[in-house]
C-alpha cells in the first residue's frame, strides 16, 4: 500500500513539474514575441507620422488652401480639387507597353483631407493601380480619423481586388507586429512614413506656388494702378 501511494505521489509531483515546465515554456515563446527596440521603434514611427500630419495641416492652414478653389500651376501629373469641407490630391501615372505603346494600366496615389474649419479633422489615402494584361485592379484605402492626435492604433485598411474586399476596414493596431514578423511597424515606415512625406512636399509646393500667384496677380494690378495716374 505504501508502494502504491509513493508511486501516484510520484507521478502526481511529475506531471504537475512538467506542467509548470510546459507554462514556463510557453511564457518564454509569448515574450519572445516583443522586445524594448520593437516597442521603441513603434513610437518614434508613431511621431515621425503625428509630426507630418501636423505639418500637413499647417501648411494647409499657413497658405489657405480650403479656399484654393483654382491653383494656375500644378507640378506634373498631379490634380487638385478643393471643395466645401475637403481637399483632394491625386498623382497619377499612366503605364505603358514598351514595345507596342499602348496603354497597359494606370497608378494613382491620393490624399484627401477632410477639413474642420481650416483644420485637418480626417486625412483620407487611396492607392490604385490597374493592370491590364493581368486584368486587376487593387484598390488600398488608408484611413486615419484622427491625424492630430498621437497613436495609430485606429489607422484603418481597406484593400479591395476588382471590387472584391479582401481586408475590410483593419486596424493598424490588430495588424501583427512581433519580432519575427513586425509587419505593423514595416507598414509605418516603409510605407506610411513616404507617403506622408511626399504629400507634405507636394502640399507644401502647391501652397507657395499659389500664394506666389495671388502676389503676381496683385502686383500686376499695382503696376497698373500706378501706370494709369501718367495718362
Amino acid at each position: 500500500m505504501r508502494l502504491l501511494f509513493c508511486l501516484m505521489f510520484t507521478v502526481i509531483v511529475f506531471s504537475f513539474s512538467a506542467l509548470k515546465s510546459q507554462e514556463k515554456k510557453s511564457e518564454g515563446t509569448d515574450k519572445s514575441l516583443t522586445s524594448e527596440s520593437l516597442l521603441n521603434e513603434a513610437k518614434d514611427l508613431d511621431n515621425q507620422i503625428l509630426d507630418l500630419s501636423k505639418k500637413i495641416a499647417d501648411t494647409v492652414k499657413k497658405y489657405n488652401l480650403a479656399s484654393a478653389k483654382e491653383i494656375p500651376v500644378l507640378p506634373f501629373q498631379v490634380s487638385y480639387e478643393a471643395k466645401d469641407g475637403y481637399i483632394l490630391i491625386t498623382r497619377y501615372f499612366i503605364l505603358k507597353d514598351e514595345v507596342s505603346g499602348k496603354l497597359n494600366g494606370s497608378r494613382e496615389k491620393k490624399m484627401k483631407l477632410y477639413l474642420s474649419g481650416d483644420s485637418v479633422s480626417k486625412i483620407e489615402s487611396i492607392i490604385y493601380e490597374k493592370e491590364n494584361s493581368k486584368f486587376t485592379t487593387n484598390i488600398i484605402t488608408i484611413v486615419d480619423p484622427t491625424p492630430l492626435s498621437a497613436g495609430t492604433d485606429d489607422v484603418t485598411f481597406n484593400h479591395s481586388v476588382n471590387d472584391k474586399i479582401r481586408t475590410g476596414s483593419k486596424p493598424l493596431g490588430e495588424i501583427r507586429n512581433t519580432t519575427a514578423f513586425p509587419i505593423r511597424n514595416n507598414i509605418k515606415r516603409d510605407f506610411y512614413i513616404p507617403h506622408l512625406e511626399y504629400f507634405y512636399s507636394l502640399i507644401l509646393s502647391i501652397g507657395e506656388t499659389y500664394q506666389k500667384g495671388i502676389k503676381d496677380s496683385d502686383a500686376i494690378m499695382q503696376n497698373i494702378l500706378k501706370n494709369s495716374t501718367n495718362y
